[in-house]
């Protein structure tokens, strides 16, 4: 019941609200939306804004939308019960957490640490053996990030993965 009720709730949202204001009041057109894949595909915005997930969310049949999650920072729409309930429940979103908890020790077992890589990696595309390492800087106490290039991006990205993030530590 509570399966038929989200995707009830999905899809009342996406076609009442999200998809005539993005036609009627925005103004967004398709162009070539027969080449999203039938199968599964990964959907990445140039940047970001809270009206990409709706944007990128319409493009799809509205039959495909119960299999499309667009994420969502967790601090963020997890604060009320009203941003939970539309990123969540009416945007199908799956929350992630963009920053370890405050007065997390950086040497710690509770920290992350991610390998990420872009959309382009792996490709013949410019620059696109480049991946990113995130993670609280031992050294400010705030959240760092660095850039570097080589095989570990594409070889990352041939694996399967678009990031991983570790947390704790190893019993060895």
């Amino acid at each position: 019941m509570k399966n038929f009720l989200r995707t009830a709730a999905l899809y009342l949202f996406h076609l009442g609200f999200v998809r005539p204001v993005l036609t009627w009041i925005v103004g967004v057109r398709y162009r070539r939306r027969s080449l999203i894949p039938d199968g599964p595909c990964l959907v990445v915005s140039n940047h970001n804004s809270h009206l990409d997930a709706g944007v990128l969310m319409s493009l799809f049949p509205l039959r495909r939308l119960p299999r499309v999650h667009p994420v969502a920072a967790a601090d963020y729409f997890g604060s009320t019960i009203f941003k939970q309930a539309l990123a969540m429940w009416m945007m199908n979103s799956i929350p992630i957490q963009r920053h370890p908890k405050p007065g997390v020790d950086p040497l710690g077992p509770d920290n992350m640490l991610g390998f990420t890589s872009g959309p382009l990696t792996g490709t013949p595309a410019l620059t696109s053996g480049r991946y990113t390492v995130v993670g609280k800087s031992p050294l400010t106490g705030t959240w760092g990030d660095a850039s570097s290039g080589g095989d570990f991006g594409p070889f990352m990205k041939f694996a399967g993965y678009d990031f991983v993030f570790f947390t704790g530590v190893s019993d060895k």
